[in-house]
């Protein structure tokens, strides 16, 4: 109950602060998102293989499903797409009446199934590359999380932004919420940088990195940065995320020449799962923006 009144109070500041920039500086505010707060249900689902909603506009939005391999030693393996009627995931666009949509989406493995990590989420392309300083402001309800006692298993819930500079994206994410997700001592030696997985810091700048086709790191909440946790079925928590900084804290191993080179070409919210898991998340308003 403390917790939960504490990120109430910390998320209301947020939200206060956001509406009050929104409304005295609207007309200095770049919006990068083609369609700020969820205002289209057009998408892809498995990009680019299927396309939904109104033809009439072009999709920002992508809902991707898919499994990522996850063993030791190597980590190899390949990534790919759940079935369009797979029984473990569900996702929707819900009309909200004023010209918005509500995201949510589920993932369900409590009953066991064949596959190793699975991740499930929107990823707001936006519609022009947007400075590292840029903002994103967002609300999320996690409507529920469970694993079953004394069962191995791990999740997450993430909001996250691909970071392109010298022809290759990376990855920053924040764990708004976790279950025994932070591990260290992994082993990947199959990425161009030679660059450790799994690797925790040890001065508490970062909480992991990763590869992914480039490099990931991870922070979780609250941790080092101002942002409050996720709470299952507390009911909606604004947020206000500041990329710059989080960008800049980093030691990447192959950073560019100068900040100004790199942008920010995505944000995406998801749940990522180890084993007999379950989530379920809905999204609002989602928008990301910076001062011209």
């Amino acid at each position: 109950m403390v917790v939960a009144i504490l990120r109430a109070l910390i998320c209301g500041v947020i939200l206060i602060g956001t509406f009050m920039l929104l409304a005295e500086r609207a007309e200095a505010l770049e919006i990068y998102s083609r369609h700020p707060g969820i205002s289209t249900n057009a998408h892809w689902r498995d990009y680019p293989t299927a396309r939904y909603g109104d033809p009439s506009v072009w999709p920002q939005y992508n809902a991707w499903v898919g499994n990522e391999p996850v063993y030791a030693p190597t980590y190899a393996g390949t990534t790919y797409s759940l079935p369009v009627d797979s029984p473990y995931y569900h996702y929707a666009f819900v009309p909200l009446g004023n010209g918005r949509y509500q995201f949510q989406f589920a993932l369900n493995r409590l009953q066991g199934d064949q596959y190793d990590k699975l991740f499930i989420g929107l990823n707001d392309a936006l519609g022009a590359d947007a400075p590292i300083d840029s903002l994103t402001a967002v609300r999320i309800n996690l409507a529920g999380a469970y694993i079953p006692p004394r069962v191995e298993a791990h999740q997450r819930v993430l909001i996250g932004a691909g970071v392109r500079w010298n022809g290759r994206t990376n990855w920053i994410e924040l764990n708004l919420y976790e279950h025994d997700f932070d591990w260290c001592g992994q082993i990947n030696e199959g990425n161009p940088d030679g660059l450790p997985a799994g690797v925790c810091d040890t001065d508490g700048t970062y909480d992991r990195r990763s590869y992914f086709g480039g490099e990931i790191v991870e922070y979780t909440v609250p941790g080092n940065i101002p942002y409050a946790p996720l709470v299952p079925k507390t009911g909606w928590a604004p947020y206000l995320i500041d990329w710059g900084p989080l960008i800049r804290a980093y030691s990447w191993q192959r950073p560019p020449a100068s900040w100004d080179e790199a942008s920010i070409v995505g944000v995406y919210v998801g749940i990522e799962s180890i084993g007999r898991t379950y989530a379920y998340v809905q999204v609002r308003d989602l928008m990301t923006f910076g001062a011209e």
